[in-house]
């Protein structure tokens, strides 16, 4: 998986961190399992995958995106659409939330686990 991370951040030129760090965000802040993950966990909800992807987000169907390459190659996808100077939480916070006009907690704990990976913490 990390060769499939650094090669996807190479092809939309992004931080592989930041991949990294969105998935940890996905896959950790599902737990303790509530209803509604719970319900999407069985195939009902609108994101799946490593990156809890939009289904239907670049053409991608939810079968597709339990594949993690391919879940990855959507995640970079998504991340290189925000275009400007924007700081990493607020990339964040839009990978999240696209209508969002600020900082969620989501984009800043977000930024936390890039710079652990950053660091070597991780």
């Amino acid at each position: 998986m990390e060769s499939n991370i650094n090669a996807v951040a190479e092809i939309y030129k992004i931080d592989a961190n930041l991949i990294k760090a969105h998935i940890y965000e996905e896959q950790t802040h599902l737990f303790p399992v509530v209803e509604s993950h719970f319900i999407e966990s069985l195939g009902f909800g609108n994101t799946v995958g490593l990156g809890q992807v939009t289904v239907g987000m670049n053409g991608y169907t939810r079968e597709q995106l339990l594949d993690p390459a391919t879940n990855i190659n959507a995640m970079g996808q998504l991340i290189s659409s925000f275009k400007g100077p924007l700081s990493i939480p607020y990339k964040a916070t839009l990978y999240n939330c696209g209508s969002c006009q600020g900082v969620t907690e989501y984009g800043r704990r977000v930024e936390s686990y890039r710079n652990k990976f950053y660091s070597g913490d991780w």
